[in-house]
């Protein structure tokens, strides 16, 4: 439904993730993620990922995983979108963990020098689908993540010309 250039979403980044970086988020706080599909969460993702760690999770989960996963994840925030789904925020306040609502296509976060990441800091946590048994979590760096773009893009030749979709959920290891 919107499009966006790369120059909006490249600020909409820096936003998210200035924004974070101004409530004291940084490279040792996990961050679980729970926001409706679509360029918010895909932008949030990308700009928190450049500050902590991120565990996107999927919207529809009930309270009591909720629970399980953010105490798994050891997450420090939950991001949420303008209308966060209320099983995850009565699970964040029963935990006790801050809720940061983030718009990032909104009004830009506060100006500031991000530092940026190593390819060795963590980025990604992702959840395999449990189907011998509760789910792992399988941490990705940045290197990783580069290193899978470089090769999805190599594979199917893409170029700066280029389009994609995204149909898998993020929370998904192929999204």
């Amino acid at each position: 439904g919107r499009n966006y250039s790369r120059r909006q979403f490249a600020e909409a980044v820096n936003s998210v993730a200035a924004t974070l970086y101004s409530h004291s988020v940084n490279r040792g706080d996990r961050v679980a993620m729970v926001m409706n599909p679509g360029p918010d969460l895909a932008t949030a993702l990308i700009g928190a990922m450049s500050v902590a760690v991120v565990a996107p999770l999927a919207p529809s989960l009930p309270v009591a995983v909720f629970i399980d996963r953010l105490a798994r994840l050891r997450a420090t925030q939950v991001v949420v979108d303008h209308d966060p789904p209320e099983a995850v925020v009565e699970a964040a306040l029963k935990v006790g963990i801050p809720i940061l609502e983030i718009t990032p296509f909104g009004e830009p976060g506060p100006a500031l020098a991000l530092p940026n990441p190593d390819s060795a800091d963590l980025a990604l946590l992702l959840e395999t689908a449990g189907t011998s048994g509760v789910p792992k979590v399988v941490p990705l760096s940045h290197g990783n993540l580069r290193a899978a773009a470089g090769w999805v893009a190599d594979t199917f030749a893409l170029g700066p010309a280029d389009r994609s979709l995204a149909m898998m959920p993020l929370y998904h290891s192929m999204g």
